[in-house]
């Protein structure tokens, strides 16, 4: 799952709501977020932030934290979000869409 955007800040917050959909596969589902410059897949990375233990089929909030990153206002990035070992499903809620997306 990926998403691009341009900066109104110079700090980014992201979090996903996610449950393991295969539980007996692995004790745990372990997420990467990969963030990069540019709008798609092909820039820069600017960092690589896990999340460790996600437990379960009942979805639960995982912020990533991205304290590190100084992102330049108006200028586009992208994360994109990944799992090894297991599946999951990560869901995006807001004012205006809701995606599933499985992986």
């Amino acid at each position: 799952m990926g998403q691009s955007f341009t900066a109104e800040d110079t700090s980014v917050t992201l979090g996903v709501k996610v449950s393991d959909l295969n539980v007996h596969l692995n004790p745990t589902l372990d997420l990467t977020l990969t963030f990069l410059e540019g709008d798609g897949p092909l820039g820069n990375v600017l960092g690589t932030f896990s999340i460790d233990g996600v437990l379960g089929y009942t979805p639960v909030w995982k912020d990533f934290d991205l304290s590190s990153l100084s992102l330049s206002i108006g200028s586009s990035y992208s994360f994109f979000v990944s799992s090894v070992g297991g599946r999951g499903a990560v869901t995006r809620v807001d004012a205006l869409t809701v995606v599933d997306v499985h992986f």
